[in-house]
């Protein structure tokens, strides 16, 4: 894939830029719950019966999408043991971090009937879809389409290189969102950045470019964010080919996917005073464990570099084991730090304990990114 100078000129003219979705307004009702579907197994499980959602199984509507979402999909594969844990959660479709983040909640607390094979209990590997609905009060809007922030061109733009166009745009799988700097959110810095990316042929973005950006932190966290998105490839004569767009992304209060939760204002407020003072890793009872974890990509614009580095993020942990306000602290590349706070925020660990209570812990872990076959690892806390 050639770099993307030579269609600057075109996405700085807006001819490919992202339309938002159109909208319109609709009589209300409260959220429906989503329906849980049976949960179906991997092809090649060996057992009798599935295992199966408790009965009554329920994931809350996010309450910070009721103001303009209205749909919304997740598809996560577990390991569910013989006495119904799940372990090895792994999102492979979701429209927006906010319903991820309810799905995975609900699916930590949750014990599964497990699968069956000759009367016995057994292991199974399963694929768990939950489906979510919303109709918003009379008057309010919404996104028609889905709980995205925007849709792609249904066309590709006749002034787009040939190998970059299509007659069926790509389709996202799986959208996360950025994270926003925490320096800039301690001071209470609003901004935007403008990032051109490429959908390839496989359905990862294989190349981002900062066009634009109010302070260069916006515009990381975007191309980090873009990065780890996965799509249905777009297709050109029933193809998949490449695709290009423009992302433009705006970082404050009022905006829907970066305003930050009263939960992370109040940890910035309040993380000097003593009495909500969160607790370093040696004053816990023990070290929490990762419950599900994400891998970082290897940042694409340093792809081919043959860089070798480890990086250090820090973050809050709540008492629920959510992470919280992910900070660099050492990136040589800032881009790798971009990547790992990206993928941590999505994490979950068990609750930080202080003498079999649950407290708030300031914590930080490192994430190694190896050049060779772009690997990423994340090791335990120091």
């Amino acid at each position: 894939m050639r770099t993307l100078h030579f269609t600057l000129a075109a996405l700085l003219s807006g001819v490919i830029a992202l339309p938002a979705l159109s909208a319109m307004p609709d009589a209300g009702e409260g959220p429906s719950l989503p329906r849980v579907p049976p949960a179906t197994h991997d092809a090649g499980g060996q057992y009798d019966t599935p295992p199966r959602l408790p009965k009554g199984f329920e994931v809350p509507y996010p309450e910070r999408l009721k103001g303009s979402g209205n749909v919304g999909a997740v598809l996560v594969r577990a390991r569910v043991s013989a006495s119904g844990l799940l372990s090895d959660l792994a999102v492979l479709q979701s429209h927006h971090a906010a319903i991820e983040d309810a799905v995975i909640d609900a699916l930590l607390d949750a014990r599964m009937e497990p699968a069956t094979r000759n009367g016995q209990p057994v292991e199974a590997t399963v694929l768990i879809p939950i489906q979510f609905k919303y109709r918003p009060p009379q008057g309010r809007w919404y996104a028609r389409e889905g709980i995205l922030p925007y849709t792609l061109p249904k066309k590709s733009g006749d002034t787009l290189p040939a190998e970059l166009r299509y007659d069926k745009p790509p389709r996202p799988v799986l959208a996360t969102l950025p994270v926003y700097p925490y320096a800039l959110a301690q001071q209470g810095v609003e901004g935007s950045a403008k990032v051109a990316f490429v959908v390839g042929k496989h359905g990862r973005v294989t190349e981002t470019r900062i066009l634009e950006s109010s302070h260069p932190e916006f515009g990381l966290a975007t191309a980090a964010m873009l990065e780890s998105w996965t799509f249905l490839p777009a297709r050109r004569d029933g193809q998949p080919t490449a695709a290009m767009f423009v992302k433009e992304q705006t970082f404050s209060g009022d905006n829907r996917d970066t305003a930050l939760t009263d939960v992370d204002q109040g940890l910035l407020d309040e993380t000097s005073k003593a009495d909500t003072r969160p607790y370093v890793l040696t004053e816990l009872d023990h070290v929490p464990a990762a419950r599900y974890r994400i891998t970082p990509p290897y940042p694409r614009a340093l792809a081919g570099q043959s860089l070798h580095e480890t990086v250090m993020i820090e973050f809050i942990l709540d008492k629920a084991g959510r992470v919280h306000l992910p900070r660099i602290v050492n990136a040589v590349h800032p881009e790798f730090g971009w990547s790992a706070a990206t993928a941590l925020a999505r994490w979950r660990f068990e609750p930080p304990l202080r003498q079999g209570q649950p407290v708030l812990a300031r914590l930080r872990i490192p994430f190694e990114f190896k050049p060779a076959e772009h690997a990423v690892q994340s090791r335990e806390f120091p």
